[in-house]
């Protein structure tokens, strides 16, 4: 099975811990490279969270920007409301 987060958590609704726990540990180690990368994603949603074969992966790096460029960004709002913290 593959697709995307979003539309397994349609699917499923709930997951046991064990599983949940494993899905959010690699959606952090993804956020965790592409920060080292000296990135920022600034769009991390279910949609945005490809799966296959058991593998969790953080796609649409469409806002992403680098970490040295991050004063120029403060102040815009970028991605998706619902998931943006308050």
């Amino acid at each position: 099975m593959e697709g995307d987060l979003n539309a397994l958590l349609k699917q499923r609704k709930q997951f046991p811990y064990y599983e949940a726990v494993e899905i959010l540990s690699q959606i952090v180690n993804g956020w965790v490279h592409v920060w080292s990368q000296g990135y920022l994603h600034r769009d991390v949603k279910p949609a945005n969270v490809l799966y296959s074969k058991g593998q969790y992966k953080l796609a649409d790096f469409g806002f992403a920007v680098p970490l040295k460029d991050i004063d120029q960004h403060k102040g815009y709002n970028v991605g998706s409301p619902v998931y943006m913290p308050p």
